[in-house]
């Protein structure tokens, strides 16, 4: 599974289930890309995918945070994980190893 998809589940699921709630902070692109070892463009394509989903909100300078409204667009990105199997965590692919790990 490309990065950018392992990365962008990894934080679907945690807003999903509620792990991360409306308004708090995800890390800095530049932080998470140093911290994962992976280029910033992966995790700025990952960013893209979960705010296009509605779950995130971007605002230069201020960060990137869970989005207000992110609960009732849960269903939608149900949605367009079903539409794009290869966007499923790597744990339930098969694959033994993820890029980030649990919390």
């Amino acid at each position: 599974m490309p990065l950018h998809l392992q990365v962008s589940s990894h934080f679907r699921q945690n807003i999903v289930s509620g792990a991360l709630k409306p308004g708090d902070r995800l890390p800095s692109a530049r932080t998470l890309a140093r911290d994962l070892r992976v280029s910033r463009n992966t995790v700025d394509a990952a960013f893209g995918q979960l705010r296009s989903e509605g779950l995130i909100v971007r605002r230069v300078g201020a960060g990137t945070v869970v989005a207000p409204d992110a609960t009732s667009a849960a269903p939608f990105a149900q949605v367009a994980r079903s539409r794009h199997p290869e966007a499923r965590p790597a744990q339930q692919s098969g694959s033994d190893e993820a890029i980030i790990p649990e919390p």
